[in-house]
């Protein structure tokens, strides 16, 4: 699957739709669950090839994801020794056709902040339970003088 965001655009490869079909918070009782994107970047195509799921001492609730901050260093360490860049995050919502909270928007703007990506843009994916592509929200923050969030089409 690609998405064009900004002036970027950004293809899902099939191992990060398998590890997001899988997380998908089809029961009730299912908690929500999330990682970081890695991918490969040539011009203006990041092709996210890894899709991680976090651990460690994560906090994982019905409505509620924390990802562990050690982890997520170690992550971005392991990936980019791989050649991999860090580009996002990701994590499920319990409803079919997902849509970002103001605490996601206020996240990623802080992530995307604090990462300072050198190529501007990173993307935020929530996966929701109703089959893909409906059933998953792409979107991001870029720089334009002041970042922008956005769906991507």
């Amino acid at each position: 699957m690609r998405y064009r965001f900004d002036s970027w655009t950004f293809e899902l490869g099939p191992g990060c739709l398998d590890v997001f079909d899988a997380s998908r918070q089809r029961a009730w009782w299912h908690l929500e669950t999330g990682g970081q994107l890695f991918a490969g970047i040539r011009g203006k195509l990041a092709r996210v090839e890894v899709a991680t799921v976090t651990g460690g001492r994560s906090s994982r609730r019905g409505r509620r994801f924390r990802p562990d901050p050690l982890q997520q260093r170690a992550e971005v360490s392991f990936h980019a020794s791989r050649g991999l860049c860090y580009v996002g995050d990701w994590h499920t919502h319990p409803e079919d056709e997902p849509a970002p909270s103001g605490i996601d928007e206020a996240t990623m703007l802080d992530v995307f902040r604090s990462a300072n990506p050198p190529w501007g843009a990173m993307l935020m994916i929530i996966v929701g339970r109703a089959r893909f592509p409906a059933g998953l929200f792409v979107g991001g923050v870029a720089a334009h003088p002041a970042p922008a969030r956005r769906r991507a089409p």
